[in-house]
């Protein structure tokens, strides 16, 4: 429940006031003024703000409103401004997590694409395992990492995706181990499939126990 000197931050916020906004965002963001932390509120609050020009809502939103976060929005296209402003002013997170939201609605490739994959390419470069990941994606999708031996021998010679995947599970992205997992074994490179499934399996366990 909210403090009473919140109380009219609340009421400003609910007439308009950017300001205000702004703070009941980063209450709900961070926690504070006895109000929990809550990311859909924060991102309902921080966007409000956002559209009266204000920098530091949108610098809140790119850095810390998650992709989950952002795809139970309303209107996902309608927060992707704020998270490529982020971007641009220099906050990588937010440029990852627009491609991400882009690169998995097929309804925004056509407008954002470009953007996405120049977000995504600058995140690789500063070497960020989830952007290896998403890179790898792109590149060969599944088949890129799935299929008989004769086919991953052709492909050998660009092991770039296999190699941003390999990126990302070594830090612990999920997908990234199942996928060279599963690759491994249909391929029967079974000291690779060891590598990737015993982390799973471990995990698995742990959580069991």
């Amino acid at each position: 429940m909210a403090s009473r000197d919140l109380l009219p931050t609340i009421k400003a916020a609910r007439a308009g006031d950017a300001l205000a906004q702004l703070a009941l965002g980063k209450h709900y963001l961070f926690g504070g003024g006895g109000l929990p932390r809550n990311p859909m509120s924060a991102l309902h609050w921080l966007d409000r703000a956002a559209r009266h020009d204000l920098a530091e809502a949108w610098q809140l939103i790119g850095e810390h409103i998650s992709c989950e976060t952002a795809r139970n929005a309303v209107s996902i296209s309608a927060v992707l401004p704020w998270y490529e402003k982020a971007f641009d002013g220099g906050v990588l997170q937010a440029g990852l997590t627009l491609a991400s939201l882009v690169l998995n609605d097929a309804a925004l490739h056509s407008a954002w694409h470009e953007k996405a994959m120049r977000a995504l390419k600058t995140a690789a470069q500063a070497n960020v395992p989830e952007a290896h990941w998403l890179l790898a994606q792109q590149s060969g999708t599944r088949e890129a990492f799935v299929g008989d031996s004769a086919a991953w021998s052709e492909r050998r010679a660009s092991a770039s995706p296999v190699e941003r995947a390999a990126s990302a599970a070594d830090i612990g992205v999920h997908a990234a181990r199942y996928a060279l997992a599963e690759r491994a074994w249909a391929v029967a490179d079974y000291a690779a499939f060891l590598r990737w499934s015993l982390p799973l399996a471990r995990e698995l366990v742990q959580r069991s126990s």
